[in-house]
């Protein structure tokens, strides 16, 4: 199984944990308030890797157009299932990898969530983000923190348990600090980042350590195309 199989198996539970999870609810308002604070009416958006299309559709009602792009076929299906509705008809979903796509029109705003981890080509994939962006257009990603306590044991358990199971499909899991280093091969400047992600007590040990970044999951970096 690779991970575009992976992901097409756990398509539905995927979708539903934005709905019963916590931690799922919690990442989605988060990514949602940075898709409000970086839309614009007049945009053409990319939802890279857009899953069962809970982003997109956001980006739909702030944007003039939007294009999802899955390497999933499940996931494919169901985000246009998901979005059967005339207030979406802004939305153009494709399904294929995202070193096969290709766009005539350039982008002001992509977004990227939880898809960077999985790739083996990072710095071929956000070369392809920077072509595919008009100037000053904004690229949001995200990755796994590598300095997560969190995300070291999960490797663990995965050595000995295999699980998590999407754990074993993990190519990029950086420091913070290692993601900053490779943005300066690209022609773009950060303008933000932003840590989340925490168990109830890795909580508790952030409000008393907030500057050691040990204790968040994930951080996502906001982009300006220069």
């Amino acid at each position: 199984m690779d991970v575009f199989e992976f992901h097409s198996e756990i398509h539905s539970s995927f979708d539903n944990d934005y709905r019963v999870k916590k931690t799922r609810r919690q990442r989605l308002a988060i990514w949602e308030s940075f898709i409000l604070k970086y839309s614009n009416k007049e945009f053409h958006a990319l939802d890279a890797g857009s899953g069962s299309g809970v982003l997109t559709r956001i980006l739909s009602t702030n944007n003039r157009s939007v294009v999802g792009v899955d390497a999933s076929k499940k996931m494919y299906e169901l985000s246009v299932a998901n979005s059967n509705d005339q207030k979406y008809s802004n939305i153009n979903y494709k399904n294929c990898r995202l070193e096969d796509f290709e766009n005539e029109n350039k982008f002001d705003l992509i977004i990227c969530s939880s898809v960077l981890e999985y790739v083996e080509n990072i710095n071929d994939i956000i070369g392809m983000f920077s072509n595919l962006m008009n100037e000053n257009g904004k690229l949001i990603f995200s990755l796994p923190n590598g300095k997560s306590i969190y995300r070291k044991i999960e490797g663990i358990s995965s050595k000995l348990f295999d699980k998590p199971d999407y754990f074993k499909f993990l190519i990029n899991i950086k420091s913070i600090d290692q993601t900053e280093e490779l943005i300066k091969k690209f022609d773009f400047k950060i303008i933000e980042s932003h840590f989340y992600g925490e168990k109830y007590f890795e909580s508790l040990l952030n409000k008393y350590f907030s500057s050691i970044k040990y204790f968040y999951h994930n951080y996502l970096i906001v982009l300006k195309k220069c």
